[in-house]
């Protein structure tokens, strides 16, 4: 996929996007750099009969006079050692389809470990921006930069800006309100994580609510982060998720739901767990019941695939009433399963089969182990 994802996205514009995993821009001037093994590899699945055959076909296989076609978005996966790195060539056919300086920002991201932290603050309507590498629990860290492209929203302003980080500290060219909240990174579609000073947060708090599914998960990502890396206190992400469970998204549930549950692994013997349970539980459970058991008719497959994230997270905090109900249907799908709703049966195993002091999760799980089809 590395060479023909790129070649397709170039000539079949039915592609909405393309990712290519560390593939090679022409194999036949890369030839020489491959390990022994994967040169062989090619010989012999390209049915070659020797060595300079595959040679002669790989120099057929080329993104020169190709890759300019590209026009959907690319994702492109590589990083040293990885024997096909992306040449400059790459990043110039990119560049110049994209109209973007693709050939500054690329060899950072791709070549470099990690990823930058952009921190913003507010001095009176200036925004500033200052980048860094966003760690955890690692003490003085190579000094790094990178070329980011940040996206931005401005409150009361419709459309989005678009601006290129260039140096480790630069001040936004928009002049905004005081009372103005600002979220960078546009539907979480950079990669880099953002840190907010405190009025800029207070202010993204109070706007939360009216953001779409994918800013919401990236706020909860970045405060998040903050938490893991030691910057803010629990309270700094769980304030936020109070804000946005108003809606039943599944992103934004199954982003919560996998944060309580880490935290709840954590606190294993810990006196506060209990309580964080019955917090955590407070959290998402008001989702289930908009939800329910059963699917109403015409129900999307998104609400569907959320009930099974919400049953889940609520038996691992220790919810009683999801326990029993799960125990329940899943006895009676071992009965007869036609009557439950395909969903069902997976997320309710996943609840009960932490309970091995009760005899019957032998019998729950073994005709999982015999079943004779998927």
């Amino acid at each position: 996929g590395g060479y023909y994802a790129p070649r397709a996205a170039a000539f079949d514009k039915r592609i909405k996007a393309c990712i290519a995993l560390g593939g090679p821009f022409n194999w036949g001037a890369n030839c020489d750099n491959l390990p022994e093994l994967t040169r062989t590899a090619f010989r012999v699945r390209s049915h070659s009969a020797s060595d300079e055959d595959a040679r002669k076909l790989a120099n057929t296989l080329s993104l020169e006079g190709v890759a300019g076609n590209i026009t959907r978005p690319p994702l492109l996966v590589t990083a040293p050692p990885d024997p096909h790195p992306p040449p400059a060539a790459l990043w110039a056919a990119l560049a110049e389809c994209a109209g973007q300086p693709v050939g500054e920002i690329a060899p950072a991201v791709t070549g470099q470990p990690g990823f930058p932290e952009v921190n913003l603050t507010r001095e009176g309507t200036a925004l500033h921006l200052a980048q860094e590498r966003f760690t955890v629990h690692f003490a003085n860290p190579p000094a790094l930069s990178w070329q980011v492209p940040l996206t931005y929203g401005i409150e009361g302003v419709a459309a989005p800006n678009s601006f290129l980080l260039r140096e480790a500290k630069a001040t936004l060219p928009n002049e905004v309100p005081e009372d103005g909240a600002v979220k960078l990174n546009i539907s979480d579609a950079g990669y880099y994580r953002v840190a907010y000073d405190e009025p800029s947060w207070k202010l993204l708090l109070k706007v939360a609510g009216g953001m779409s599914e994918s800013d919401r998960v990236n706020l909860l990502l970045d405060a998040w982060a903050q938490v893991e890396a030691g910057e803010q206190p629990l309270a700094h992400y769980l304030e936020l998720a109070e804000k946005v469970t108003d809606k039943d998204q599944l992103a934004v549930y199954d982003q919560l739901i996998d944060t309580l549950t880490m935290i709840n692994r954590l606190l294993v013997g810990d006196p506060l767990r209990p309580r964080f349970q019955q917090y955590g539980r407070g959290l998402i459970r008001p989702a289930f019941d908009r939800v329910g058991w059963q699917a109403k008719p015409g129900q999307p497959l998104p609400l569907t695939l959320l009930r099974a994230s919400l049953i889940r997270g609520l038996g691992t905090l220790g919810d009683s009433e999801i326990i029993s109900s799960c125990r329940s249907r899943f006895d009676q799908f071992l009965d007869d399963p036609r009557p439950i709703a395909p969903d069902l049966p997976p997320a309710a195993f996943a609840v009960v089969r932490p309970f091995p002091a009760d005899p019957r999760v032998h019998q729950r799980h073994s005709p999982c182990r015999t079943a004779h089809s998927p």
